[in-house]
């Protein structure tokens, strides 16, 4: 194989590698959308109701998620989307960085992207833990 030839492919692993890390960052912000709202309905003490047990009959009961466990399972889901979050965030740098060769406008621009996005987030749970305290 000729150096262009090993060029072309590793160019196009990268491209596919982008497209698969921005796919999981958006799966991931869905995630982190679910826990938020899962935490906000126990907090509230809302029934989050999934279905009939016995559809055919007019009055089935009702099956429905308690409160609490809604609240955990969101809490549970909100700590891994955030590990997930900077792990996705740092792979991107990385994947970044080898497509480039070395730190340019692109690579800055994710590393900054990543430091954003992490300050972002503490504010953010320091805020809401002080609001939460009040």
């Amino acid at each position: 194989m000729r150096l262009v030839d090993l060029r072309e492919n590793n160019v196009a692993s990268q491209n596919i590698l982008s497209d698969a890390l921005n796919t999981l960052g958006k799966v991931n912000d869905g995630i982190s959308g679910l826990a938020e709202g899962l935490k906000t309905n126990g907090f509230n003490s809302a029934k989050l109701y999934i279905g009939q047990i016995r559809p055919s009959v007019a009055y089935g009961f009702r099956v429905y998620m308690k409160p609490v466990i809604q609240s955990n399972i969101g809490k549970s889901l909100g700590r891994t989307a955030n590990i997930a979050g900077i792990t996705i965030s740092a792979a991107t740098v990385a994947n970044t960085y080898l497509e480039e060769g070395y730190r340019g406008p692109k690579t800055t621009m994710e590393m900054g992207k990543a430091a954003t996005g992490m300050a972002g987030a503490w504010a953010g749970a320091r805020i809401g833990a002080a609001a939460g305290g009040v």
